[in-house]
């Protein structure tokens, strides 16, 4: 793994802190500055600062059930989760699951909205599905622990080294 400079103490904590949680994983990947600090926060936006495909970015999307469990899922940056599909994975409806709220992201992960590392899943014992899309794109890249962080990384190992389940859930 390889970091660049970075732009503060809180972002360095959060970046460390992923890089600390894929080495105890033996999740390889590099996490790097985006260029001029430009925020990656949304799918449009690392794909832009990146100057890569959407189909290259993935989104790491939280979510919560009625009962308050929650759940991971890892999509493309150019695909929208189907609720429906997740849904019948998880033996329930559709009603049942929502996004978690920016304060529910932060609260349950310590990272911020567009600042969720694959790896804060599987830290944080969350069920995680990725969509089998991903799979097929090999090299992908994710948040890095901030917005302005990104983390570069063979996309098979969100199975064989942390386990998630994959499934079709994009539209």
């Amino acid at each position: 793994m390889s970091i660049q400079t970075l732009a503060t103490e809180g972002d360095y904590a959060l970046v460390e802190r992923t890089m600390q949680i894929a080495a105890q994983l033996n999740f390889v990947c590099k996490i790097y500055e985006h260029q001029d600090y430009k925020s990656g926060k949304t799918s449009d936006e690392a794909a832009a600062t990146l100057g890569q495909e959407k189909s290259k970015i993935i989104k790491c999307l939280f979510l919560k059930d009625k009962s308050g469990r929650s759940y991971g899922t890892i999509l493309r940056g150019c695909d929208s989760l189907e609720f429906k599909s997740l849904a019948t994975e998880l033996g329930t409806s559709k009603s049942q699951l929502r996004f978690a709220t920016p304060e529910e992201i932060e609260n349950d992960t310590g990272y911020k909205l567009g600042g969720l590392p694959v790896t804060a899943f599987k830290e944080k014992g969350v069920p995680t599905f990725v969509d089998e899309n991903v799979i097929k794109e090999g090299t992908t890249t994710g948040s890095g622990g901030t917005e302005y962080h990104a983390m570069e990384f063979d996309a098979t190992q969100l199975l064989s080294t942390l386990g998630y389940k994959i499934s079709k859930l994009a539209r």
